[in-house]
């Protein structure tokens, strides 16, 4: 007999709108829930599906009236890089919240989790696996912030093959133009506070 409280991951994936293995890394991290059946198949809580949705629902909507920017930041670049982008940040926006990933696969779960304002991408020629996952999420209009930086020393012509970046996404070349970045992030929030603000007032008009 089928359980009417569980279901495989295909249909989970499909709830979600996510991919299949990303279903396998909430189930293993916790955030979501199931069990084996006698021949080893996956099944995955309905109950917990819908509790993970509206969690997601939850955190986008705060993010919709808070008028402080997220930032999530792929680094592929090591622990100094990531100090560097920290402080830089900071300078713009000290109340920023900061949410870092070394690889693709936390970057999936990260973005998934957070819902953040903007995601920033360091992103060399070496790093294969992660050209991967940033075609997952340029793919996925459900996962993909809306503000999307590159910030590479490959041109513009090879990220556009290797990950797939379409024309209009922002680009900054290494050595990075400080300046250039931080006007990038002050649009980013300016923008955020106009957002803020017109929900905000829709809200009292209704």
């Amino acid at each position: 007999m089928v359980s009417r409280t569980l279901c495989s991951p295909q249909k989970a994936a499909y709830i979600l709108g996510v991919s299949v293995p990303l279903i396998k890394q909430l189930v293993e991290n916790g955030s979501l829930s199931g069990c084996r059946t006698v021949g080893g198949d996956r099944r995955i809580s309905l109950v917990a599906i819908a509790a993970y949705q509206k969690s997601r629902s939850l955190v986008a909507r705060s993010a919709l009236f808070t008028r402080t920017i997220s930032i999530y930041v792929i680094v592929s670049s090591g622990a100094d890089q990531r100090s560097f982008y920290e402080k830089k940040i900071l300078s713009v926006d000290h109340e920023a919240e900061q949410q870092y990933a070394k690889n693709g696969a936390e970057a999936l779960l990260g973005i998934l989790r957070h819902r953040p304002d903007i995601l920033l991408i360091d992103i060399e020629e070496s790093c294969v696996s992660l050209f991967n996952v940033v075609k997952k999420i340029l793919n996925t209009p459900e996962i993909a912030p809306d503000n999307i930086a590159f910030i590479s020393s490959l041109s513009a012509e090879s990220l556009r093959k290797q990950s797939g970046m379409p024309n209009g996404f922002a680009l900054f070349s290494k050595p990075l133009n400080v300046d250039e970045f931080r006007g990038y992030l002050l649009a980013c929030k300016a923008t955020k506070v106009r957002m803020s603000r017109c929900r905000e007032m829709q809200t009292v008009e209704v």
